[in-house]
């Protein structure tokens, strides 16, 4: 049977991007989560606004420095506006006498250059316009909850797909269509994910069923990093 060609570009590895110091201060601050999720008593799993705000301006630095052009895209159904998250940061560190981090330096000084240009609106300059609704890495939740029970839980596609129908409200073939178009970069994601969360593994280190479904599933298609 010939293999399945994915429409998405191929997934990317954030350390070909990233400095290491922007990603041991990523470590830090999900260190720094993991601490005070635990300190918390009686389930409030609430943490402090600056390590949130803090948490959520990283994150969305490091989609900037990843890919620019694919910066504040998010899939269907997302409220979710970095750029504007990222001038209410830097008013933060301002007003609070906080450090500025230099990735924060140089996305203001990319959107103040194209402001001095002249060649766009301001808001386009400062990307809080001209927005997307589908990022080529950025699966919708759904896909990625499908994912999950998988290589997490050992239910088939066709299990899973039908099980989310209600929670999405599409068709079950239509969401193993939209798996199918995310699928490499699904399982890269999933790989990525037990790494930032101290479990690295590889495709040797797998449970059967977990090579099973990768095969089926992903087409095989294991990134570099994780064989």
């Amino acid at each position: 049977m010939a293999k399945r060609k994915s429409s998405m570009p191929k997934p990317i590895n954030p350390k070909d991007f990233l400095s290491q110091k922007f990603l041991e201060k990523q470590k830090e601050l999900q260190n720094q989560f993991i601490k005070q999720m635990q300190e918390n008593a009686d389930g409030d799993y609430s943490v402090s606004y600056e390590l949130a705000v803090t948490m959520r301006a990283y994150h969305a630095l490091s989609e900037y420095k990843i890919n620019p052009e694919l910066f504040n895209v998010y899939p269907e159904g997302f409220e979710i506006d970095d750029a504007k998250m990222l001038l209410n940061f830097f008013c933060y560190c301002v007003n609070n006498n906080r450090d500025i981090p230099e990735e924060l330096n140089e996305y203001l000084k990319d959107a103040f250059e194209k402001i001095l240009k002249g060649n766009l609106s301001y808001d386009r300059c400062l990307n809080l316009a001209g927005r997307k609704e589908k990022h080529p890495y950025h699966p919708p939740e759904y896909l990625k909850e499908i994912t999950e029970d998988i290589l997490n839980k050992g239910l088939t596609l066709s299990e899973s797909c039908k099980e989310k129908q209600i929670k999405t409200g599409k068709n079950y073939k239509t969401l193993m269509q939209h798996f199918g178009e995310y699928s490499e970069t699904l399982l890269y994601g999933w790989f990525f994910f037990q790494e930032m969360n101290g479990k690295r593994i590889t495709y040797e280190q797998l449970k059967s069923y977990q090579k099973k479904a990768i095969q089926k599933y992903f087409n095989n298609q294991v990134h570099e990093n994780y064989k």
